[in-house]
């Protein structure tokens, strides 16, 4: 794995900046369509919320094979709040996660995909549901953009987790989700395991 830090005044913006609030944390896979509007779109939610200070976002490139890390690289050097980890091949989400997690310098840490499947206009509503005191607030696909087989194939994996799991969740597989810090560095993931974070 290899970290590629911000620019070197990248490095003096962060330090005038203080801390952060917010690590938003993005694995991604052969993501390079959307990773710009991605980022675009992330900025300006916690600009339009007056963080716009507060936060990074974080991207743990799992062995991308197309144009993905040379577009996360210039972004790196572009955007100060932009920070990059590369695995050399792919490990997975649930290992993509784990690192993201431990370089994560927020007091809270969003987890989304890279794919803009998850909509960044809702981090909002995830921020402001975990300031009622939740450790943990998941998202939830209500309209998926996958093959029907794959849809029923998701509700039958959430109905079964939240039977024999005893905790009653819409959509175990979402990736959108909010942590308080102390959550995510107490926990390491493995193989398909990230589905099973809420539990």
């Amino acid at each position: 794995m290899t970290v590629t830090p911000p620019s070197s005044s990248a490095n003096t913006a962060i330090e005038e900046l203080g801390e952060i609030e917010f690590s938003v944390v993005v694995p991604v896979l052969n993501e390079e369509e959307s990773i710009i509007e991605l980022v675009d779109k992330v900025h300006e939610v916690f600009k339009g919320m007056g963080k716009e200070d507060t936060f990074e976002i974080l991207f743990v490139n799992d062995g991308s094979t197309d144009k993905t890390g040379e577009i996360i690289e210039q972004l790196c050097h572009d955007r100060s709040y932009v920070h990059a980890l590369f695995f050399r091949k792919n490990f997975g989400k649930s290992y993509a996660l784990t690192a993201g997690f431990f370089h994560a310098k927020g007091k809270f840490v969003i987890t989304m995909d890279g794919d803009l499947q998850d909509e960044p206009t809702d981090i909002p509503i995830l921020i402001e549901k975990i300031n009622e005191g939740y450790d943990l607030v998941s998202g939830w696909k209500q309209k998926r953009q996958d093959s029907p087989i794959r849809v029923w194939g998701s509700r039958l994996f959430n109905g079964t987790v939240s039977y024999f799991g005893g905790l009653k969740l819409h959509d175990f597989n979402c990736g959108f989700k909010i942590y308080r810090s102390m959550v995510v560095k107490n926990i390491t993931i493995y193989g398909q395991n990230h589905r099973f974070v809420p539990l």
